[in-house]
């Protein structure tokens, strides 16, 4: 009886010791993944089309194509795998490895692929793959040409009331002449040009090219078209073509008595004084081009970057708070040690063998205890590792946006030197945390640590 139960707890402490070995190896190899983090596919062409082979490239340093080997795995709904190529390259960090993938775009929108399964050097790693926007193909898209409302701003129409239009063109590769057209409940004329027509319009794009001013005067209430204009245009395969702008209503009231219209002003002179109280009121934000300023905060990212590789930098963050304090940046937060995380590592290997020899002596005792410790140790380490994983930037112009756009609202301004946190990204916005909210600025605005 007694030998079977010393056999019941020898057994409990071995599978015990697997388990912290697994936990140990579990966390060892997640950090050397993160090693490979730095590559990351990017579209070689400036614009995707979709119908089109489009290539992405990505350079792993210090490594040859022999071995690196890239297995492209699941795609979404109409993104086809085409190829991939290895060549070496000689470059600053000596032989290294660029790698080439091209995909097939069936359909245009917004699309983040999978990450890349690769081995290199015996190790399994995820390649990311930057989120690209897939455009319509210039020689299958038609040219569109249409109305834009520039005034009044409120989108508030009344009969015999101005309205200033604008007409612009997309797709088109050419912008050759327009012929207005009249209608018998409203007075339209074009008021002033934008462009120089003929208009040769060099690189293929998403924009909109402004063409025409147009005034437009309603003369009765109700749902009023703005009148149709023909704009000759060339198409991108090469056709000459009319193009018909395309149809905008105007939800038309009738007009407003003088006192309504002085009360409505008076109402956006106060709207106007309270947008401008807030914004007196924002958080202040010191322009990146003041080379001074940018010196600072280039200082502030050396000392981060400083304080990572030291295990007490008491020194380095007093002196980096001082600077952050010209930015007017009372609390920040500060880096991760990445030595600490090397030394904790060391002491919860040193906990994983004693407990291994005392499991060996069979003193149970010494043995939980090393246990407990060396299991809380690797608890630590793992929640350690995935706080260095994480990415940071400072910011040199603070205008944090809603979306991903520069139309879009706005979130808060932050001040220059703000320690941000770097959640995603597309080709030139950085989607951000700070504090526990999240937004979008541009790439540009911000010094990556």
């Amino acid at each position: 009886m007694e030998e079977s139960r010393k056999t019941r707890r020898i057994s409990k402490s071995y599978r015990l010791l697997i388990c912290c070995i697994l936990l140990f190896l579990f966390n060892t190899l997640s950090l050397f993944a993160h090693r490979y983090s730095y590559v990351v596919f990017k579209p070689v062409e400036e614009y995707i089309f979709a119908g089109e082979d489009s290539a992405f490239e990505a350079t792993i340093n210090n490594i040859r194509p022999a071995d690196v080997l890239v297995t492209v795995q699941t795609l979404p709904e109409n993104v086809t795998f085409v190829s991939s190529e290895k060549t070496e390259i000689l470059d600053e960090n000596g032989r290294s490895t660029r790698i080439r993938v091209v995909f097939r775009f069936d359909e245009v929108g917004n699309f983040k692929l999978p990450p890349i399964a690769s081995r290199i050097r015996y190790g399994s790693y995820k390649l990311s793959i930057t989120p690209v926007t897939v455009l319509y193909n210039p020689q299958t898209i038609q040219p569109i040409v249409r109305f834009s409302v520039l005034e009044p701003s409120d989108k508030q129409y009344y009969e015999g009331q101005r309205i200033k239009l604008q007409l612009t063109a997309i797709f088109a590769s050419n912008i050759y002449s327009f012929t207005t057209s009249l209608k018998e409940d409203s007075v339209f004329y074009p008021k002033g040009n934008l462009a120089i027509l003929p208009l040769q319009i060099e690189k293929f794009s998403d924009a909109e090219y402004p063409i025409e001013i147009f005034e437009m005067i309603p003369l009765t209430n109700g749902k009023i078209e703005v009148p149709p204009v023909s704009v000759k245009v060339k198409t991108w395969n090469g056709i000459e073509k009319n193009t018909i702008s395309e149809p905008l209503i105007l939800n038309v009231k009738k007009s407003v008595v003088k006192n309504e219209v002085d009360a409505a002003k008076t109402q956006e002179t106060v709207t106007l004084q309270n947008d401008s109280s807030l914004e007196n009121n924002s958080v202040p934000s010191i322009s990146k081009n003041n080379p001074e300023l940018q010196n600072v905060i280039q200082e502030i990212k050396n000392l981060r970057l400083i304080e990572r590789k030291k295990i007490f930098p008491i020194s380095i963050i007093k002196e980096r708070r001082q600077l952050e304090l010209q930015c007017e940046l009372q609390n920040t937060e500060n880096e991760f040690s990445v030595s600490l995380f090397y030394v904790l590592l060391a002491i919860t290997v040193i906990f994983i063998i004693l407990f291994i020899i005392f499991a060996i002596l069979k003193k149970k005792t010494k043995m939980i205890i090393f246990m407990i410790i060396a299991v809380t140790l690797l608890i630590l380490v793992g929640i350690y590792k995935i706080q260095l994983n994480k990415d940071f930037a400072l910011i040199l112009q603070g205008e944090v946006l809603s979306i991903p756009e520069e139309t879009s609202s706005l979130n808060i301004s932050l001040n220059s030197g703000f320690r941000v946190e770097v959640k995603g990204e597309t080709k030139d916005w950085i989607f951000i945390k700070y504090g526990n909210s999240t937004g979008w600025i541009k790439r540009e605005n911000l010094l990556f640590l």
